[in-house]
C-alpha cells in the first residue's frame, strides 16, 4: 500500500475496514452494538495484538503486509510524534499517528521516503512552526528530527527502509540509532506472542459491573495523574533553525552539487 499523507492513509484504512476477510457464519457482525460479536469485532479491529482470539473478525486492513509512505515534512513530524524542541506543542490531540501500525498484525515491511526538493515549500495552513529559515533554510535538521524519531517508533519492525537521505553520514546515523533502539526493546513481537501463549490467552477482562464498583476507589488516585490542562509552549528559540552546515544542505537538498574548492 502506498500513501502520500496521513489523511490519505486513514481514508484507505477506513475503506478496508468495511470488508471482512472471511465469510464464516460466526464472523457476521450483528447490527446490535451491544451484541458480544459486535464488541469483539470492535476490539479486534483496533487491537488485534491484544485479542488474537477474535481474528475471525479480521478485515482487509488487517491483511496489509507492506506500506510505502511519502509524506511532507510537516506530516512526518506529526505522524511519527516528534517532540524535540517542543514540537509536540503543535500536535493535535487524538491525531492519526504511526500508532495505527499496531492495528496491522501482519505488517512486516515499511518503506519511508523522506521529503525531497519538491516538498521544501511549507503550506501556510500547516499545524507547525515556521520550519525553514527565510535566508538560511536547513532541511538537514528537519530531516534528522524525522528519521531519529522513525528509528525509535519503528524499532519493533524487522524490515524498515528509509529513502532519500542527504548523504551517507545521515544514513549511517539512522542505522546506528535504529540498532540502539532495537537493542533497548524489552520484548520483540515474537516474544509477545510467546508470552500470550504462556498466559493461556491473556487475562480476564473486567465486566462493566466490576468497573463501576472500582471507579469510585480509583478516581482520587487518577486525578493527580491528569495533565490535560497543562499548557506547553513552543520552543520559539529553535524554530526556524538556520543552516550551519559547511556547505548549504539546502543546495544539496534541491539536487545542486557543490564541488569543494
Amino acid at each position: 500500500m502506498e500513501s502520500w499523507s496521513p489523511r490519505d492513509l486513514k481514508k484507505r484504512f477506513r475503506k478496508l475496514d468495511c470488508h471482512l476477510i472471511t465469510s464464516e457464519p460466526d464472523s457476521v457482525i450483528p447490527s446490535d452494538k451491544k451484541h458480544p460479536s459486535t464488541v469483539q469485532a470492535s476490539q479486534y479491529r483496533d487491537h488485534p495484538g491484544v485479542y488474537p482470539e477474535f481474528a475471525r473478525f479480521a478485515t482487509f486492513k488487517h491483511g496489509i503486509r507492506k506500506i510505502f509512505l511519502k509524506f511532507s515534512f510537516c506530516d512526518y513530524l506529526h505522524f511519527f510524534k516528534v517532540t524535540a524542541h517542543s514540537f509536540d506543542a503543535w500536535h493535535r490531540r487524538g491525531a492519526f499517528t504511526c500508532d495505527v501500525f499496531q492495528q496491522l498484525p501482519h505488517l512486516n515491511e515499511l518503506v519511508v521516503a523522506l521529503p525531497t526538493g519538491a516538498q521544501i515549500k511549507q503550506h501556510p495552513h500547516d499545524r507547525a512552526p515556521h520550519l525553514f529559515d527565510d535566508n538560511f533554510p536547513c532541511p538537514r535538521i528537519i530531516l534528522r528530527l524525522i528519521y531519529e524519531q522513525i528509528a525509535v517508533e519503528l524499532a519493533t519492525y524487522d524490515n524498515v527502509t528509509v529513502l532519500n537521505f542527504l548523504d551517507p553520514e545521515d544514513e549511517q546515523h539512522f542505522n546506528n540509532l535504529r540498532q540502539s533502539a532495537r537493542l533497548e526493546l524489552k520484548f520483540a513481537p515474537a516474544e509477545f506472542k510467546e508470552l500470550y501463549a504462556d498466559d493461556g490467552g491473556g487475562i480476564q477482562i473486567q465486566s462493566s459491573e466490576d468497573e463501576d464498583a472500582t471507579t469510585t476507589t480509583t478516581e482520587t488516585a487518577t486525578e493527580s495523574l491528569e495533565c490535560d490542562d497543562v499548557i506547553k509552549f513552543p520552543d520559539t528559540n529553535f524554530w526556524p533553525p538556520p543552516c550551519i552546515c559547511k556547505y548549504s544542505c539546502h543546495d544539496k537538498f534541491l539536487g545542486i552539487v557543490r564541488k569543494e574548492e
